[in-house]
C-alpha cells in the first residue's frame, strides 16, 4: 500500500468517525417528550394521552393554586376505563436538580394549603423509590421525582393493591 492510499484509508476513517460521533450527539440533543416517559400499559390497560405540551401545562396551571414553574413539557395520560382510572401527570424538567425541587415544593405547598392534603401527605418508599403519597379526597395521589421528570399519579382505591406494581412501571 502506497503512502497516498493510507492517508486516503486514514481520511476516510477519520471521516467516518466524525459523522459516527455527529449522529450520536445529535440523538441525544433531540427533545424528549413527556408522553414518552408514560408507560404504554399499566395492568393490561392501554396509555392514552390527552393532553401534552403547553395544552397539559395550562390545564395544570389552572387547577393549582401554587406556581407551576421550570416545564419543558407536561403530558396527562389516562389509563383504564372511567370508573376506576387510572392519571398519570408527567412534568419533564431541564435537569434533575430542578425536577427534585420541584417535587420538593409541590408537598411543601400541600403542606402549606392544608386540609387533607396535609393531613395524609406522607413520604413512603415503593418499588425502591421514595415517594410521597396523599389521599385528599379519597383517591390515592402519589409523587415522586426521577432523573428530570415528576411523576404525580392518582389510583382509585379499587386498584390499591397494585400500586407497587403501578409505581414499578413508571419510570423516566
Amino acid at each position: 500500500m502506497t503512502k497516498i492510499n493510507q492517508r486516503k484509508i486514514a481520511i476516510i476513517i477519520t471521516i467516518v468517525v466524525v459523522l459516527a460521533i455527529a449522529l450520536a450527539v445529535s440523538y441525544l440533543a433531540l427533545p424528549k417528550r413527556a408522553a414518552d416517559a408514560a408507560p404504554d400499559e399499566l395492568l393490561g390497560m392501554e396509555k392514552v394521552v390527552v393532553l401534552e405540551g403547553q395544552g397539559a401545562i395550562e390545564d395544570v396551571r389552572q387547577k393549582h393554586i401554587g406556581a407551576v414553574e421550570n416545564v419543558e413539557d407536561m403530558a396527562i395520560v389516562l389509563y383504564g376505563p372511567a370508573y376506576h382510572q387510572i392519571t398519570l401527570w408527567v412534568t419533564l424538567y431541564s435537569s434533575d436538580d430542578i425536577a427534585a425541587n420541584e417535587n420538593k415544593k409541590m408537598a411543601d405547598a400541600m403542606i402549606r394549603f392544608g386540609g387533607k392534603w396535609k393531613e395524609n401527605l406522607e413520604e413512603v418508599t415503593i418499588g425502591g423509590k421514595k415517594v410521597y403519597r396523599t389521599t385528599p379526597n379519597g383517591d390515592f395521589h402519589y409523587f415522586w421525582a426521577e432523573r428530570e421528570y415528576v411523576f404525580y399519579v392518582t389510583i382509585p382505591r379499587i386498584l390499591q393493591e397494585s400500586t407497587n406494581e403501578i409505581i414499578t412501571a413508571i419510570k423516566a
